[in-house]
């Protein structure tokens, strides 16, 4: 699934072309990323694999971002004791580091995970200095602050390019996710459709709990709260937290009515149109005849579906008691659309499978 995502969705191979490009461009980076974000781990071996292709001498190394401030603990961490012993104060930390020769540092990548908004300010004030530091053509650090979504972002961020996984990824590429990952060879193509939809709708932009609604794609389809509560009961996201999905069944029933007017609603007027064109003769027979609003209807293609159950009510079309049953359901499930709710499986199940 992870290999679905991050090389065959455009926007997640871009975001990690993206990523890669300002590395190798020596560029520093703000990358704020959800809670949700799908295998981190992946991702970030495919931006080593990328980065090594073009430049294998410089290693890309991670570490959760430290409780000391940023100039002391690079001075710690990636300066020898030797070369330590030379800074004085009244220089910064940032420019001493910038202006050393022969430290790790300057011939690293760092990727600095789950920067704290209290912390943000000091790390790119400090990167800011460092890069302003540095002396024309020398090799310099590449910094990567990886925090959380909703933490805000300074202005003046020192010459940092902010990149957003939300901004980025949209509702349509974690649909594809769904549409390329719903391989069951059991389904037909509007199930497909339809779970790609359903699953997309309600797990929203969680694309790891996407993809164990597709695995258990019927069961989702069959009853879409019990399947969830399954998974969120016995799964864990791929860095082993547990998923943080509100669990809201008004909001998971607004979701799957959503994705029923996308889907069943085509279907259902493809019906009547079709219905319509069988039984041309006889309906205009019957015509002209007031709806509901009591506007007069004098052409066979405006007559609607539950015009067309009072017609086969009345005598005017001879349907057999299974055609006369589709008519029927038909014209409930389009009711119950309308009246804003979501219909039940079996009845999904008789829409999406006949043949109009």
């Amino acid at each position: 699934m992870e290999q679905i995502w991050w090389k065959h969705i455009s926007k997640a191979a871009f975001l990690i072309r993206k990523i890669a490009d300002h590395i190798l461009n020596g560029q520093s980076l703000l990358l704020s990323v959800p809670e949700s974000l799908p295998w981190k781990e992946e991702m970030i071996e495919l931006i080593r694999d990328k980065l090594s292709e073009e430049n294998n001498e410089r290693c890309l190394r991670e570490f959760d971002c430290p409780a000391q401030d940023a100039g002391k603990y690079l001075l710690e961490e990636y300066c020898k004791r030797e070369k330590r012993s030379q800074y004085r104060a009244g220089k910064s930390i940032a420019a001493f580091l910038a202006q050393s020769d022969g430290i790790v540092l300057n011939s690293s990548n760092l990727w600095i995970h789950n920067v704290l908004e209290e912390q943000l300010d000091d790390w790119c004030s400090f990167i800011s200095e460092y890069h302003k530091n540095v002396p024309a053509q020398s090799q310099h650090a590449v910094f990567v602050l990886e925090l959380r979504e909703e933490i805000r972002i300074p202005k003046g961020i020192g010459g940092l390019t902010h990149i957003s996984f939300k901004k980025l990824i949209e509702p349509f590429d974690v649909y594809t996710f769904c549409a390329l990952s719903c391989t069951d060879d059991g389904f037909t193509e509007r199930e497909r459709m339809y779970l790609s939809q359903t699953v997309s709708a309600v797990c929203e932009r969680d694309v790891e709990l996407c993809a164990y609604c597709i695995e258990n794609g019927k069961a989702f389809m069959q009853n879409p709260e019990d399947c969830l509560q399954r998974i969120l009961e016995t799964k864990m996201r791929s860095n082993g937290q547990p998923f943080q999905f509100q669990f809201d069944l008004e909001q998971i029933n607004t979701k799957l009515w959503e994705s029923q007017i996308k889907i069943l609603f085509p279907i259902i007027e493809q019906y009547r149109s079709n219905f319509i064109k069988r039984h041309s003769a006889s309906i205009k027979e019957a015509l002209p005849i007031q709806n509901a609003f009591g506007e007069e209807i004098t052409s066979p293609c405006d007559v609607e579906l539950g015009m067309l159950v009072a017609l086969a009510g009345q005598g005017y079309l001879q349907l057999s008691r299974t055609e006369y049953g589709t008519l029927d359901a038909f014209r409930n499930a389009r009711n119950t659309l309308a009246h804003l709710k979501s219909i039940p499986y079996e009845k999904v199940n008789q829409i999406i499978n006949i043949e109009c």
